[in-house]
Formats: structure tokens, C-alpha cells, sequence
């Protein structure tokens, strides 16, 4: 065989099997928890969906949102085994979102994905019922995780700070800690409850993760799959640790092999004397860095393809 055709060969064959290597790639530390909304109304905050990776298909999650209008509503669908070209079909209250094809927002480690969408105008108070359908041959989600900001005249002021991400705390990424800062000046008279809520994949019982805000431990083995298979949904009284500054959330590792912290929302609410005003919502979500590093499959094929033409234009240089 020809020098040049030799390396075609190659080419080829590089190509043909890359399809094979691509899947459960490593797919890098993902992306941290980031502001996506926040505000003051007079109303509640909603935070919870999920019971844990099963097979069913398709994933059923039911919701009971409290009476008021929904102001801001967030769905996250984290799902395991992410690999292109995967699609994720997903309904509320029997109305189809876009269906994504291909296109998780946030990946991380070996395809934990987290597929986000805008669903304030479907999410109602009441029951609310959402269906995932995700066409994967050996993946499925772990929920279906609805954080809603609804307001309601008759309740307190509530302010309200809503994060997301997907970040893989894991020896292979070096990364032990998730630290999200809550950037804003704190109002503390007046304060009659200050809440919590985190949801959090991976995390194995036994293994044991902390979590805290400021200085104050609010658990260890936090992450022990309490919710269902991989699965943490957790609300803290927060009150005693909160400062009227430089408040942070902090997630740790710990004995973890891997665990990822998704979502946080913390919820402050006060009495009416409180030197606290009505906002409304500001909705910050953005484009985000995906967190993904370029897929080793992808490199090699780039590689070998470089080698490859730079040999057969060698072959031809020297042939007669």
C-alpha cells in the first residue's frame, strides 16, 4: 500500500471508531452556582421536584405550588450519561417545552447534565405536573426540580436570592468546594426567617460532605441519597449564621468521591415594620460558560488528521 493511501486508512479508521470513544467522555468541572434571579415580593419561594434516578420513562414529578401568581418559574432537569445527540422531551401541566435535542446547558464529569428552562407561564399554583422523557440508552434523569417565586398579597415580604450550576466537586477535577457568595447588603431587623433550600446529585451515603453558610455547619453527609437514588433536596434555618454582609453558601466535598451541588434559593422574610421594599423580580439568567472541555475523541480525530495529511503531502513530495 501507497504511503498516502496508507494514511487515508488511518484517517478513516480513526473516524469510525471515535463514535465509540465519544461516549462517557470526560467532560471537565461543569459550571458554578450563579445568580439567576432575585428580588423582594410579598409572597413565597417554592423550591423542591425530584425523587432520585430510577428508569422510569417517563419521569413523572408532581408539585403543589402555593396560591398567588407565579412570578418567576425555573425547571432543571439534571440528568446522568449525557452524550450528543441525546433528546430530552418535557411537558408541564400537559404543554410541550422546545425540545432539546443534543443540547444540555451545563455538562460535567462522565454526562451529569442539566437541562434548564423558563417556565413561569406554565407553572400555576395548585398541582403541577411535569413529564421528562429522556431518549437515552443507559441515562435518565434525577429529577425535575422547580424553583418558583410566587406572590401573594396576604404574606410577608420575602426576599429572595435564586442560584444554578451543575459543578463536580471530584478528586479528578481538583475542585473540593463550591462557594457561592451572596452579593447584596442584608436587612436583619425586621428578620422573621431566613431558609435555605439546596439540591444536590451524586452524593453516597456514608461519604461524609458538609455543607454551611458563613461559619455555621449546617450538615455533614448532607449528599446520602435521601430523596431517592443520588438525589438531596434540603431546607436549613439559616437565621442564626446570616450577617448583613459577605454571606456565603459553602459546599464541600469532604469524603466525597463526587458530588454536585445544582441549585441553591435562599429566602428572607420579614415583618411590615421592616426597612425592607417591594422590588418585584429581576430575572438574571444569561449565557454561561458550559464548563466543557473539548472531548479527547475530538483532539485524537484533529490530531491524527493533522498527521495523517502531513504525511501523505511528505509521501508526495518524495515520490517520483
Amino acid at each position: 500500500m501507497r504511503p498516502c493511501a496508507r494514511a487515508v486508512a488511518l484517517l478513516l479508521l480513526v473516524l469510525l471508531l471515535a463514535p465509540a470513544v465519544t461516549a462517557g467522555e470526560w467532560r471537565g468541572a461543569g459550571s458554578p452556582l450563579v445568580l439567576v434571579a432575585e428580588g423582594t415580593v410579598r409572597g413565597s419561594v417554592y423550591a423542591s421536584g425530584g425523587h432520585g434516578y430510577t428508569s422510569e420513562n417517563p419521569y413523572v414529578e408532581y408539585m403543589e405550588v402555593p396560591g398567588g401568581r407565579v412570578a418567576f418559574g425555573r425547571l432543571c432537569v439534571p440528568v446522568w450519561n449525557y452524550n450528543e445527540g441525546d433528546t430530552l422531551d418535557v411537558t408541564v401541566n400537559g404543554q410541550a417545552l422546545p425540545q432539546r435535542a443534543g443540547s444540555a446547558d451545563i455538562v460535567s464529569a462522565w454526562g451529569v447534565a442539566s437541562y434548564l428552562f423558563d417556565v413561569t407561564d406554565l407553572v400555576r399554583p395548585g398541582m403541577n405536573v411535569v413529564e421528562a422523557r429522556y431518549r437515552n440508552d443507559n441515562g435518565a434523569p434525577y429529577a425535575c426540580y422547580l424553583t418558583a417565586v410566587v406572590e401573594n398579597r396576604s404574606m410577608p415580604l420575602t426576599r429572595f436570592f435564586v442560584y444554578e450550576g451543575n459543578r463536580a466537586l471530584a478528586p479528578a477535577t481538583r475542585i473540593d468546594r463550591e462557594i457561592v457568595e451572596v452579593n447584596a447588603s442584608i436587612e436583619t431587623a425586621g428578620l422573621e426567617s431566613a431558609t435555605l433550600t439546596t439540591m444536590q446529585i451524586a452524593g453516597t451515603a456514608g461519604e461524609r460532605d458538609r455543607l454551611l453558610f458563613n461559619d455555621g455547619l449546617l450538615g455533614e453527609d448532607v449528599g446520602r441519597a435521601k430523596d431517592g437514588p443520588y438525589l438531596d433536596i434540603d431546607t436549613f434555618d439559616v437565621a442564626p449564621f446570616l450577617g448583613p454582609a459577605e454571606n456565603r453558601i459553602v459546599f464541600e466535598r469532604g469524603d466525597e468521591t463526587y458530588i454536585h451541588p445544582f441549585a441553591a434559593a435562599l429566602e428572607l422574610t420579614y415583618d411590615d415594620g421592616a426597612a425592607v421594599s417591594e422590588t418585584g423580580v429581576s430575572v438574571l439568567v444569561a449565557e454561561r460558560e458550559q464548563g466543557r472541555q473539548v472531548p479527547f475523541a475530538v483532539i485524537a480525530v484533529l490530531l491524527l488528521a493533522a498527521i495523517a495529511g502531513g504525511y501523505a503531502w511528505y509521501a508526495r513530495r518524495r515520490s517520483p
